[in-house]
C-alpha cells in the first residue's frame, strides 16, 4: 500500500466529527453530502444504524474520508488521488466485508479503481452545482411558503414520489421528513391560491453551504415553472438567512433539469457516479 497512508475507522459519528469534520468543511462544496450528514446526525441525535466512518491518514493528517450504510453504495471524499488509491487497495484486502459499489466525484472513483483493480460504472450518473449569479424566473403565479409540521403527510406523500421517480430509496427520504419539518426552515412550498403546486427540502448550511434537494412537482402542475420558482425561492432564502453558497445535484440522465437550473443561475462543478466492485486484483479463490 501507498506508503505513509492509513486507515482509521472510527466507532461512531461523533468520534469521526471529532477530527474528519474539520477537513470536510474546507471545501464544502464538493463536501456537500458527508459533511451535512454528519451534521444532521450530530444536531437531530439520529445515526444510521451499521454506519461505517472511515479517515484516510497521510502521515497522520486527514486526506479524505468515506461512510457506508450498508446496503448502499459507499461515498467517498478523496480529493487526494493517491489517498483514493490507497483506499481502493485497503477495501481490496478484505477490509470492509459485503462492500459492493462506491459512489463519489470522476476523479476519486477513477483513483480508488486503480487501486482496488476492478470497478465498473452502474449508469447512475450526477452533477453537483453550485450557485454563481441568482436569475429568478419571470411571471410564475405564486409564492414561496414554508411548510409546516401539519404538511407531513404531503410531504412524506411528495418525497416518496420523487424517490420513485429518481430510483432512490423512498423509505428512508419520508422517515426523515418529521424532523426535517420540526426543524424548520428546511421544507418549502410553491403555492398558488394557497395550493401547493411544487416542493423541496434542503439542509442547514454546513461550512456556509446550503444544499436543495427532493425538487418534486406533481404531474399535474408541471410545465408552468413552478419548480424553477421555488428553487430560485428558496436559494434566495438561504441566501439572505445567511448562507455563502447554495448547491443542488442533478441526474445527468435528465437535460430537462439541467437546463432549468442552468437557467437559475447554477453552474457545473464536477460529475460523480457509482460503480459496482468486481473481483478485486489479485484475488484468488481458495
Amino acid at each position: 500500500m501507498t506508503s505513509g497512508f492509513s486507515c482509521v475507522r472510527d466507532p461512531d459519528v461523533r468520534a469521526f466529527a471529532a477530527t474528519a469534520m474539520d477537513w470536510l468543511v474546507r471545501d464544502p462544496v464538493r463536501n456537500t453530502v458527508p459533511a451535512s450528514l454528519v451534521d444532521r446526525a450530530l444536531r437531530d441525535g439520529i445515526e444510521p444504524s451499521g454506519t461505517v466512518f472511515l479517515r484516510v491518514l497521510h502521515d497522520g493528517a486527514v486526506a479524505g474520508t468515506a461512510m457506508w450504510t450498508p446496503p448502499r453504495a459507499m461515498f467517498l471524499s478523496l480529493p487526494d488521488p493517491a489517498a483514493a488509491r490507497f483506499l481502493g487497495a485497503y477495501v481490496a484486502s478484505g477490509a470492509l466485508a459485503g462492500l459492493d459499489a462506491v459512489n463519489g466525484a470522476d476523479d476519486e472513483l477513477d483513483a480508488f479503481a486503480d487501486g482496488y483493480g476492478a470497478a465498473e460504472e452502474t449508469g447512475q450518473r450526477s452533477r453537483l452545482h453550485v450557485l454563481d449569479t441568482l436569475r429568478p424566473p419571470a411571471g410564475v403565479p405564486g409564492s414561496l411558503v414554508e411548510a409546516t409540521p401539519g404538511d407531513l403527510a404531503v410531504v412524506v406523500a411528495w418525497v416518496r414520489a420523487f424517490s420513485a421517480e429518481a430510483g432512490t430509496d423512498g423509505d428512508e427520504a419520508a422517515a426523515q421528513a418529521g424532523a426535517r419539518l420540526a426543524a424548520g426552515g428546511l421544507c418549502w412550498f410553491w403555492r398558488v391560491d394557497g395550493e401547493p403546486v411544487s416542493f423541496l427540502w434542503r439542509t442547514r448550511p454546513v461550512g456556509g453551504v446550503v444544499r436543495l434537494s427532493a425538487v418534486y412537482t406533481p404531474p399535474e402542475h408541471r410545465g408552468h415553472g413552478y419548480a424553477a420558482a421555488c428553487v430560485a425561492g428558496a436559494s434566495a432564502r438561504a441566501l439572505d438567512a445567511g448562507a455563502q453558497r447554495c448547491v443542488l445535484y442533478t441526474d445527468l440522465a435528465n437535460p430537462v433539469s439541467n437546463r432549468l437550473y442552468a437557467r437559475l443561475g447554477y453552474v457545473p462543478v464536477l460529475d460523480s457516479g457509482v460503480r459496482r466492485l468486481g473481483v478485486p486484483r489479485g484475488y484468488h479463490r481458495g
